[in-house]
Formats: C-alpha cells, sequence, structure tokens
C-alpha cells in the first residue's frame, strides 16, 4: 500500500495531537509548559527572521515576557487542558 506525502503528514499531525492530548490528561503542566515554549520560540523566530530584530534583544524581550506574564498564560493553558473552560449545557 503507497501512501503520499499529504497522507504522512496528516498521520503525523493527528498522531502528535493523540499524543498531546494523552499527555495533558497526565500532566497539564507538562503540557502548558511545553505549549508555551513552542509560542514564545515562534514568535522570537518570527521577531528575528521577519522583523529582522537583534537577537539579544529577542532574547531580552523574551525573558521580560516571561517574567511578566509567563506565569499567567501557562495557568491559563492548564485551566483550558483540564476542561475548565467547558461550559456545562
Amino acid at each position: 500500500m503507497k501512501i503520499t506525502n499529504r497522507q504522512l503528514r496528516n498521520l503525523i499531525k493527528e498522531e502528535k495531537a493523540k499524543l498531546l492530548k494523552e499527555q495533558a490528561a497526565v500532566e497539564p503542566a507538562l503540557v502548558s509548559n511545553k505549549l508555551l515554549e513552542g509560542m514564545l520560540s515562534s514568535l522570537e523566530e518570527k521577531l528575528m527572521s521577519e522583523m529582522r530584530l537583534d537577537p539579544e534583544e529577542v532574547d531580552a524581550f523574551a525573558i521580560d515576557f516571561m517574567n511578566r506574564v509567563g506565569s499567567n498564560i501557562e495557568t491559563m493553558l492548564i485551566n483550558l487542558l483540564e476542561g475548565r473552560y467547558r461550559e456545562e449545557y
């Protein structure tokens, strides 16, 4: 059976999402930390590549960002992963 690159990418994406969901059920803090790191890494990369900002300035921004709002975002992600934003119908 042949599988296309697109099908392979979709399978990998689905499995990754499934693993993250399973991890979230076991350890929401670990998953939220991983998500936050990914978000910040992506932002740093865009600031350096697209905005052409100095890497040292971007690093200083990242540290300041984490000090100011990192724990709040992490708490919000944990709440999301634990289902605290679901509305009861």
